[in-house]
């Protein structure tokens, strides 16, 4: 197996001699040359690297800065720097960045050569231990999901490749690895777009022996966040993975991921017969006609008779469905006999069209269908409770069993947006309390104004105006209402009620006033109604004719 390596040189001249030196090395191969520290960051993302290749002059980002933030992100990447200068102080600083190891100019191959798979072997110990930790804790080993086509074109790959970016965006850093073993014609490399060349017949000769360093060395990790495990460029070499590889394969594969997807085509054959054989749940797609339909019973019978299957675990998934069709959900339930999924795919190929042909399956945007997605992962792929990884998807849970779970993720989010939305309604309504305050002030000052107007009595237990005013009230704003004359005109009515906090019955202390003037029948008006204006006289223009005269 051989180290990759990730070179950051600007200089042409100085990359095109590390990449010789390589060649000329064993057991070195250069995934990438990039030319800037943004680069850098990209292919990191996108590549699966052992060592990365700094050169002291890459650019604008001091190269001591760019290694530490190298080593914050992928601590497991080892980094050689290469430059021109070796002083003791630059080699402390190199150190103190998470630098492996200084090489100095010219280069040379053993130097470099030493230094690169020094470097290496310290990143695969790294991710090798950290691997046996996370296995010893027992978050790995999850369930494998064989998806099965009942034939060929019903959208298998894309079932198979959705199902598990889904189960990779419902719980971020969930180890999830897609397995293509459609080994003879399989699809997941054009849809993925990917330019990694390893696939699992690089497998076949240490089949036997696999380790986590294998494994590394041949998954190809998406920028999406989730491995995949590719079939063979050439589909003659199809027939090199047999029965007892692909048990091998899939057992390590495994061992190292929470959740397994296996592309098993619409092809037979030893490897997809194997992962059939060995899926916690495999999941027949199939499209709601009758060709596809029949396809879905053949394939039952063909387990049988191989005896890689029963129908124990093997679900129905009706891919492409419309009410436009003749065949429903659940006449095509009746037909193939056993279970189907509760979730069905719409016929959309618009919202595949951009995903397909750009190679970039999170293009995906129709959130029908991510919504389609998301829940068949939660139904076929979610995290089991027990130790075994079979447990009853449908039994009852636990709050705190949901909660630990990828199914209580929606529980989850409520219960931190709660809060917050009870604040918003506490608001509003407090809002509506105060405006409906505000509008039986008002009513309540007419109501007494005009109870005034017919009877000015304000004598000490004999006030009409007030009686009438509080009457207009409810009983909640009734108790704290405050009804008077106004100081400075008695022919108005001033109430004064206080703002209720949440509930009627609590009130706050913030308070409305609200005043009302009438006429009085009784007395003379008021100061504010006694004055009435008188319009001044404008004088009207002379005729003409006296005009001319007077002028004269």
């Amino acid at each position: 197996m051989s180290h990759r390596l990730l070179l950051a040189i600007t200089d042409q001249a100085l990359a095109s001699s590390a990449v010789a030196l390589a060649q000329e090395g064993e057991g070195l191969e250069v995934v990438d040359v990039v030319s800037d520290a943004e680069e850098v960051a990209r292919a990191l993302r996108r590549l699966d690297v052992d060592a990365v290749i700094l050169h002291d002059a890459l650019g604008a980002v001091p190269v001591l800065d760019l290694a530490r933030e190298i080593s914050a992100s992928n601590p497991e990447v080892g980094i050689v720097l290469v430059a021109a200068d070796e002083s003791p102080d630059l080699l402390r600083a190199a150190m103190q960045a998470g630098i492996r190891d200084v090489v100095g100019l010219p280069l040379s191959l053993e130097r470099l050569e030493a230094s690169v798979r020094q470097a290496a072997q310290w990143s695969r110990a790294l991710r090798d231990r950290v691997a046996g930790e996370e296995s010893a804790g027992g978050a790995l080993g999850g369930p494998i999901v064989a998806v099965a086509g009942a034939k060929g074109g019903v959208g298998t790959t894309t079932v198979a490749t959705q199902l598990a970016l889904a189960a990779a965006r419902a719980t971020p850093g969930r180890p999830v690895c897609l397995v293509d073993f459609d080994l003879a014609k399989g699809d997941v490399r054009a849809f993925l777009e990917t330019p990694f060349r390893r696939s699992v017949v690089d497998l076949v000769e240490v089949a036997g022996e696999l380790s986590v360093r294998h494994l590394q060395e041949t998954l190809y990790t998406h920028e999406l966040g989730f491995r995949v495990l590719l079939a063979p460029d050439h589909g003659e070499r199809a027939e090199d993975v047999d029965s007892v590889v692909a048990r091998n394969v899939l057992t390590a594969v495994k061992a190292r991921h929470a959740l397994t997807v296996v592309d098993l085509g619409a092809t037979p054959s030893e490897a997809s017969a194997i992962g059939a054989e060995m899926a916690t749940t495999v999941l027949v797609v199939t499209t709601p006609d009758v060709v596809a339909l029949r396809g879905v019973q053949r394939l039952r019978d063909l387990w049988r008779r191989l005896q890689v299957r029963e129908d124990d675990g093997v679900v129905v998934l009706l891919n492409r469905t419309s009410r436009k069709l003749e065949v429903q959900p659940d006449l095509a339930r009746k037909v193939v006999g056993i279970p189907t999924t509760q979730v069905t795919i719409p016929d959309d190929f618009g919202a595949f069209e951009a995903a397909v042909n750009t190679g970039s399956p999170g293009r995906v945007e129709d959130g029908k269908i991510r919504g389609a997605f998301a829940a068949l992962a939660a139904e076929v792929a979610a995290p089991e409770a027990d130790e075994d990884g079979r447990g009853d998807r449908n039994e009852p849970r636990s709050l705190l069993s949901r909660l630990a779970g990828e199914r209580g993720q929606s529980s989850v989010e409520f219960i931190g947006l709660a809060p917050i939305l009870i604040v918003l309604i506490l608001a509003v309504w407090q809002v509506g309390l105060a405006g409906y305050t505000y509008i039986l002030a008002g009513n309540a000052a007419r109501e007494g104004a005009r109870e005034l107007s017919t009877d000015n009595t304000d004598e000490k237990g004999d006030r009409p105006y007030r009686e009438r005013a509080k009457e207009s009230l409810p009983g909640a704003w009734r108790r704290n209402a405050k009804v008077v004359i106004d100081p400075k005109d008695e022919a108005r009515v001033v109430v004064d009620l206080k703002i209720p906090i949440v509930l009627p019955t609590f009130s706050g202390p913030l308070r409305i006033t609200s005043r009302a003037s009438s006429v009085s029948e009784l007395e003379e008006l008021p100061p504010s109604q006694s004055y009435t204006p008188t319009p001044t006289p404008t004088p009207r223009p002379k005729p003409k004719a006296e005009r001319v005269r007077a002028d004269r």
